[in-house]
């Protein structure tokens, strides 16, 4: 098992070798940031909104048993298709390297 600085040692190295691939990474990182930031902001609104409109009009909504719904956008499929795409060609890459050494 390899110390704390070892890793260290690797995480730095492969930064200084792949720039390319940390300021995408850092990049996609805060778009999803912001975006999530962005998406519980608008939901607040929509949620004091309706409660607004629900006590004007005197009704509540009593539908609880209505489960939450997951929303993909086409951002969360690219970021998928390009992680897992990238995340190949560095596995196949390594199978390639394994194979030269032996």
């Amino acid at each position: 098992m390899s110390s704390h600085k070892q890793r260290a040692a690797k995480v730095r190295e492969f930064t200084d070798k792949n720039k390319v691939f940390s300021v995408i990474a850092v990049m996609i990182i805060a778009f999803l940031v912001v975006s999530s930031v962005r998406n519980k902001i608008e939901e607040t609104k929509n949620a004091e909104r309706s409660a607004i409109v629900a006590v004007e009009e005197d009704e509540v909504d009593t539908n609880i048993n209505e489960r939450p719904h997951w929303k993909f956008y086409l951002s969360d499929f690219i970021i998928l298709g390009a992680g897992g795409g990238f995340c190949c060609y560095k596995i196949l890459q390594e199978r390639k390297k394994a194979k030269e050494r032996l």
